[in-house]
């Protein structure tokens, strides 16, 4: 996957099948992944 880590942004990436999951950088090191159809 494709993207660079930046806390407080949001962080999308290219998946292989196309999909596009984003990943939401919070404070202290905390993430949470969410897949976008």
């Amino acid at each position: 996957m494709h993207g660079e880590l930046d806390w407080g942004k949001l962080i999308l990436f290219q998946r292989r099948d196309g999909g596009t999951p984003a990943i939401i950088c919070r404070g202290g090191g905390e993430w949470e992944l969410k897949d976008w159809d």
